[in-house]
């Protein structure tokens, strides 16, 4: 498949920013450029409590703590990209379970050490995950359960397991979690979801309009209603942010 490298500019609190993306032209990849780098779907300022958000990531750093920011679906890592130049002193840990995508992540973000790239798949518990739907978009696979030792299978890895590897001990502080990943948020909620109130910032694009009928939403929706968070609807995605008082 053909890949090219593509010049974007945007706007970041920080001010304007250029990258150089690898993206396959043929593809989704364009329109998840698009997405990041054009309307910017990820910009905080969209928020009438973006002063707050950005006094919490400044305080952290002041500190002399860093702001971890997890990527789940990074897909190619225009997100991470996009989390690294808008919050330059944060680290971005980008999950991807599809090995065509995962290739350009690495591409994308190898010279980035704020960026951590991870071949795996999120879920409510470690196991072994596969690509459910291999035959669709770039931006647009699934994962579910594979048997151990499965061909093209990847590890499933939990949130918890993420913030173990990046603990407060060693001086990571968690601020965004940014969760893309085509419907599988009804395992990834369905238990050990008290790590959802350590992040100032969730970020979820939610796909009942895709998955007709399974209410894929609904651990999500159960799991942060019980949770003192402003829920706010914008574009395709939802932002819930901590009434932290």
């Amino acid at each position: 498949m053909n890949v090219a490298t593509m010049r974007f500019a945007f706007d970041t609190p920080r001010g304007g920013a250029e990258v150089d993306v690898r993206v396959r032209p043929e593809t989704s990849d364009l329109a998840t450029c698009q997405q990041v780098f054009g309307t910017l779907d990820y910009d905080l300022r969209r928020l009438r409590r973006y002063a707050e958000l950005a006094s919490c990531y400044e305080r952290s750093v002041a500190e002399g703590r860093t702001p971890l920011v997890l990527d789940l679906g990074a897909n190619i890592g225009t997100a991470a990209l996009y989390f690294a130049r808008a919050w330059p002193a944060c680290h971005v840990v980008a999950v991807e379970p599809a090995t065509d995508n995962f290739r350009l992540l690495l591409e994308n973000t190898q010279d980035l050490d704020a960026v951590t790239a991870w071949h795996a798949g999120i879920a409510s518990a470690p196991g072994r995950l596969r690509v459910a739907n291999p035959e669709a978009e770039k931006w647009a696979f699934r994962t579910a359960p594979a048997a151990e030792g499965a061909r093209d299978s990847v590890a499933g890895v939990t949130v918890d397991g993420i913030l173990e590897e990046f603990s407060g001990a060693k001086g990571y502080e968690p601020f965004i979690v940014k969760i893309d990943i085509e419907g599988a948020e009804a395992d990834l909620f369905r238990a050990n979801t008290s790590w959802i109130d350590r992040f100032p910032v969730l970020i979820i694009e939610l796909h009942d309009w895709m998955l007709c009928g399974q209410a894929s939403s609904g651990n999500f929706l159960r799991a942060i209603a019980a949770l003192d968070r402003d829920f706010v609807y914008i574009g395709e995605n939802v932002f819930s942010l901590a009434n932290r008082r």
